[in-house]
């Protein structure tokens, strides 16, 4: 028997769905397990059985698999993301205490002064001259705690995204995952 035809490609009983529900992948939002299926499937459905497997429910194959490897890959993909993800924002919380009856003022002086250009006149004087002041005062008090919560991206968040679905596609799903269940699940050709 086929793998393909233990694990059909658009079946309900796929290997890497199972195993999620069994035992969840850190990954799965960004890699689905329907995506690892259809790989998988594409990648060595072509690949017998091992014969030790032909009668036993998928569901059985995707525990057993899940028990010896997902912790693993867990690991391995923690190791390389680490536990806060490499996408995550930022949150800074900024507090300032008052004192009570904090009082505080602010003045503000202004003076401008308009002129007007001679050239229409006889004299050539600059006597049309307009002085303006303007002055403002804020006063305030200030009591108690005043607190702003600031949010974001960290600074190449998108650079982060491809890199690491990059890393994730290229590394960790071809070279370990799919090479841990083959390991397993195919008959060896010696």
């Amino acid at each position: 028997m086929k793998v393909k035809e233990k694990f059909p490609l658009f079946g309900e009983t796929n290997l890497f769905q199972l195993m999620n529900i069994h035992r969840p992948f850190l990954w799965a939002e960004i890699f689905t397990p329907l995506q690892m299926d259809n790989y998988f499937i594409l990648a060595i459905g072509e690949h017998r059985l091992n014969p030790a497997f032909d009668s036993v429910t998928n569901e059985t194959i995707a525990n057993m698999l899940a028990e010896m490897y997902v912790e693993k890959w867990n690991k391995i993909y923690t190791s390389v993301y680490g536990n806060e993800f490499i996408l995550g924002g930022f949150s800074e919380t900024i507090t300032e205490n008052y004192e009570e009856d904090t009082t505080q003022t602010e003045t503000e002086n202004n003076t401008n002064t308009n002129t007007v250009s001679a050239f229409d006149s006889n004299t050539f004087e600059n006597n049309e001259k307009d002085t303006i002041a303007n002055s403002k005062s804020n006063t305030g008090t200030l009591d108690g705690e005043k607190t702003r919560t600031r949010q974001g991206y960290k600074s190449n968040y998108v650079n982060n995204i491809n890199t690491l679905l990059n890393i994730f596609a290229n590394k960790f799903i071809y070279d370990i995952i799919i090479s841990d269940v083959k390991k397993v699940l195919v008959n060896p050709i010696y």
